[in-house]
């Protein structure tokens, strides 16, 4: 998640604390001067540690990296994942084509030869587990269910083969995170130590927490404050991993739209007075004070900018001006929010003589495109351009992470009101500005 990025500042300390010199080089087919970048994995998030260039078809990086998973490559989206691990200090690449993930083998490092085999096969297990778990439940296929059962044996005893070589390496180490957890609630978090932070380096925690919640909450409040209480339980052993999970529970609720569960979560757990400030990091706290900003009734932060037609706009001024604001995030790429544009121009016109202005904040980061789509879906509204895709200030500070996304403003600037649809703005509308 975006947030994460957040966490950095709190886990490079322990994670500092327990590295060693590490040797990465490699070969490639890349011009002399091309930049190469070492990444090193918080959750999903990449956070940059160190770089060189090529020279002769040849790179080579050399420092002191903790234990954890690392990126190396030539952009975030051109990359390959592997494993820093203190048991083998050497690694050494060959990069054979444009596409790192695809292109890429080691010549030295049998870590990591693993690493790349066990990521490979995971790949084609998960893709044929789905499969056979479709034909399983939706067609009734006992076969498919006999063949899912077999699958499943054989990807723990592959997994088994690995975690034998050394139990004790990092590489191995995260392959065990990730065998199938037990189907107990009471047990589901019996293979993960809490205590070890390196596994905040690798996506294990994200995908447990999303799977753990999905398969016990049962999609009921009661049942998603249960799983919480569990967990938060489990992972306070930790001040660090407590932490990391509060902060992933606290963006994922927000993010799914469960703000109950979400406030529950602030209230109870990060915002508990009696927990005294010493255990929690002022992090974890900005990211809370952000998403309550944006509960109704709550004043959201201003947006200020230049509109398509070169004017100076001011959020806090216009809604001042207005009896009602309606905001929306949206995007020239959103196929959603071409086929909500109609019915956006039609609530605009319904309602723009009776003190509502709506404004359109487009998430593009190519100009030519968001002014293209103005023009073709002639919204007469005031739009601004963020430029910066989901990294505009606007998408960050309203936490947008999907279009179309609305807020309605009063004239303090207060949400009012957070509709998911046009006809649900429509029906607020009706109601609230006769």
């Amino acid at each position: 998640m975006k947030t994460l990025k957040l966490l950095i500042s709190i886990l490079l300390l322990p994670f500092a604390a327990l590295s060693q010199t590490h040797e990465i080089s490699g070969t490639t087919s890349l011009g002399t001067g091309t930049s190469i970048y070492l990444w090193k994995t918080v959750g999903r998030t990449l956070n940059p540690v160190d770089t060189c260039k090529v020279t002769n078809g040849s790179f080579k990086l050399s420092g002191k990296y903790a234990e954890g998973l690392y990126a190396i490559g030539v952009a975030p989206n051109n990359m390959l994942i592997f494993s820093m691990d203190h048991t083998e200090l050497k690694t050494t690449l060959q990069v054979q084509g444009p596409k790192w993930d695809v292109n890429t083998t080691f010549k030295e490092g049998e870590r990591n030869k693993d690493w790349l085999e066990y990521m490979k096969k995971e790949a084609d297990y998960i893709k044929q587990k789905r499969e056979l778990m479709v034909k399983s439940k939706k067609d009734n296929d006992t076969s498919a269910t006999r063949k899912l059962m077999e699958l499943e044996k054989s990807f723990l005893t592959y997994q088994n083969s690995k975690i034998a070589k050394d139990a004790k390496s990092f590489t191995y180490q995260v392959i065990s995170w990730k065998q199938e957890p037990s189907e107990d609630k009471a047990h589901y978090w019996d293979n993960i130590n809490f205590n070890d932070t390196r596994i905040l380096h690798t996506t294990v925690l994200n995908d447990r927490i999303q799977n753990f919640m999905r398969k016990f909450s049962k999609g009921k409040e009661s049942g998603f404050i249960d799983c919480i209480g569990l967990l938060s339980e489990k992972s306070s052993v930790n001040h660090d991993v407590y932490e990391y999970v509060l902060n992933e529970m606290l963006t994922g609720f927000y993010e799914s739209g469960m703000e109950n569960i979400t406030l529950y979560l602030m209230d109870n757990f990060i915002n508990d007075e009696s927990c005294g400030d010493e255990n929690f990091s002022n992090v974890i706290k900005k990211n809370a004070e952000s998403i309550s900003r944006l509960a109704i009734g709550n004043v959201p932060p201003n947006i200020t900018g230049t509109t398509s037609e070169g004017k100076a706009f001011d959020l806090k001024k216009t809604c001042s001006q207005n009896k009602y604001v309606v905001l929306m995030f949206w995007s020239s790429w959103c196929t959603h929010c071409k086929d909500e544009a109609p019915k956006v121009k039609q609530a605009y016109e319904g309602s723009k003589d009776k003190g509502v202005l709506f404004i359109g904040y487009s998430v593009d980061t190519d100009q030519n495109s968001w002014k293209t789509a103005l023009t073709d879906r002639a919204f007469a509204f005031p739009n601004l351009c963020g430029g910066k895709g989901w990294e505009s200030s606007g998408a960050k500070d309203y936490r947008v992470t999907k279009t179309p996304c609305f807020f309605i403003l009063d004239k303090n600037m207060r949400i009012v009101a957070k509709p998911k649809s046009t006809a649900e703005i429509e029906t607020f509308l009706k109601i609230n500005s006769k």
